[in-house]
């Protein structure tokens, strides 16, 4: 039995779920427990570093990010297409427009995945970096008032818009790079969970 697509949002679900994971919408069919083992799903290939995902297809249940298979949880994200121009829109437009106007703006997709329990939190990179970051940031833009420095107050929110990235971006464990009608290619899946991918076909390469 293929996965299945939910008839109110358009999200794919495992097709052992009831009920639609972004919306709550109950699913059509029957229910049926797919093979979540090694073996890559159907509609999965791997092209020049990416991973090529079919519309109607369930990615295998191994980590995303290590392609371990112990611990791992099914979850749904958002992958998102980034770029130098959308990044600030995207970071500071949720405050200024509603999330279908940034969603039109952004291409993003959401499908979900599998996440061991490594690569499942964000709390470890963030205390390390992210966190650091900011704190950093704020300190100088308090400092350079002090001072009366404007080479603090510029380094400050560097340091700031850097840990601000960082949280945001750096929390996405895969990033759309391109999308049609049937098929999505995501960036950031590791490179030996896509050695267990056969390559996509030459006339359907990126």
């Amino acid at each position: 039995m293929s996965p299945l697509r939910c008839t109110e949002c358009g999200l794919i679900n495992f097709a052992t779920a009831e009920v639609c994971k972004r919306c709550g919408h109950s699913l059509p069919g029957v229910s049926y427990q797919p093979d979540r083992g090694s073996a890559p799903s159907d509609g999965v290939w791997q092209d020049k570093g990416l991973l090529v995902v079919r519309s109607d297809a369930c990615l295998p249940g191994r980590c995303i990010k290590c392609n371990s298979e112990a611990g791992v949880k099914h979850k749904v994200v958002t992958a998102i297409a980034y770029s130098h121009w959308k990044l600030p829109l995207f970071i500071f437009g949720y405050q200024m427009f509603s999330h279908s106007s940034i969603a039109d703006l952004i291409p993003q997709v959401k499908l979900e995945i599998a996440l061991c329990k490594k690569h499942s939190s964000n709390w470890g990179r963030d205390l390390k970096i992210t966190l650091p970051l900011i704190l950093i940031g704020l300190g100088l833009l308090v400092l350079s008032f002090y001072l009366f420095s404007f080479l603090v107050l510029a380094l400050g929110i560097f340091l700031f818009a850097i840990g601000v990235l960082s949280s945001v971006i750096g929390g996405d464990p895969v990033f759309l790079k391109r999308r049609d009608s049937d098929y999505v290619w995501l960036k950031g899946a590791g490179d030996s969970y896509l050695a267990g991918l056969p390559r996509l076909p030459a006339n359907q390469s990126l």
